[in-house]
C-alpha cells in the first residue's frame, strides 16, 4: 500500500503534536466473516480499536517530508522522460504515415544529426508545420529531460545517499539513475519476490519491477557462466 498525500500529512501532523500514530494497510486488518458483511463506520472503529489493544496492527512505512521531496524528483524524472517517448513516437507515427522511411539505428537513437535530418526534409508547407510543431514538443521534452537527469545525478550524489547507492551500484547493469530509484523507493519493497506459481507477481512499484528484470537480464550471463564451470 502507498499512502497518499493526506494520510502522510495527518499522520505527520499528529506525530509532531505528540502523538503515537500509525498508518495501517486496511488488507492487514484481521476480519471475520460477519464484520464483512455488516460493514459500517461503527463497525470498523470497534475492529481497529481492539486489534490495536491486542498488538495485532502493525503500521506501514511512511517516509518523511526530506523523503516525500527527494521522491518527486525521480517522480518528475520520470514523467519528463515518458513525455520524451511520446513526442518519439508521434514523430514516427507521422513519419510512417507520410510513407518516410529511415534506418533503425536512427529512429532509435535520435541524435543530432536525426533531428537535423528531419529539419531538412522537403515537404510541403502544411506538413512542415505539423513536423515542425512535433519537434519543436519533443526537444523541449529532451531539454526537460536533461534538466531532470542532472538534478537527479546532483541529489544521488548528496551525502544521505552516496555511500549506500555505491553499494547498489556495485551489481552490473545498474547505474546513478537506476540505484537511487532503488534508495528512494519504500523500504518494504526492496528486493520483493517477482516470480510466484511461475508467473510473474502483479507489483505495485512498476518501475521497481522494471529495474529488477533488467538487473536479472544482466546478471543472468554470470549465473550460466558460474554452472557451466561447476
Amino acid at each position: 500500500m502507498k499512502p497518499d498525500f493526506a494520510v502522510s500529512v495527518i499522520s505527520g501532523n499528529l506525530v509532531m503534536q505528540g502523538f503515537n500514530c500509525i498508518v495501517v494497510n486496511p488488507a492487514d486488518v484481521p476480519t471475520t466473516g460477519k464484520e464483512k458483511q455488516r460493514k459500517s463506520d461503527t463497525v470498523d472503529c470497534r475492529k481497529l480499536s481492539q486489534s490495536l489493544s491486542k498488538g495485532d496492527l502493525t503500521g506501514i512505512f511512511i517516509p518523511c517530508i526530506e523523503q516525500q521531496d527527494d521522491r518527486d524528483i525521480i517522480r518528475t524524472y520520470n514523467q519528463t522522460v515518458k513525455d520524451q517517448t511520446r513526442y518519439k513516437n508521434r514523430i514516427q507515427g507521422w513519419l510512417h504515415f507520410q510513407g518516410i522511411t529511415f534506418g533503425e539505428s536512427e529512429g532509435r537513437y535520435w541524435s543530432n544529426n536525426f533531428t537535423n535530418w528531419l529539419k531538412n526534409l522537403s515537404l510541403s508547407p502544411s506538413a512542415r508545420t505539423a513536423l515542425d510543431l512535433k519537434l519543436q514538443g519533443y526537444l523541449q521534452a529532451r531539454s526537460m529531460v536533461l534538466a531532470a537527469t542532472r538534478q537527479v545525478r546532483i541529489l544521488s550524489r548528496q551525502a544521505r545517499y552516496k555511500e549506500r547507492i555505491a553499494l547498489i551500484r556495485t551489481i552490473p547493469g545498474v547505474g546513478e539513475i537506476r540505484s537511487y530509484c532503488w534508495q528512494v523507493a519504500p523500504q518494504q519493497s526492496l528486493f520483493p519476490l517477482l516470480i510466484c506459481k511461475g508467473k510473474l507477481r502483479k507489483h505495485a512499484h512498476g518501475l521497481l519491477s522494471h529495474l529488477y528484470i533488467i538487473t536479472l537480464y544482466n546478471l543472468l550471463p554470470r549465473f550460466l557462466g558460474l554452472f557451466a564451470f561447476l
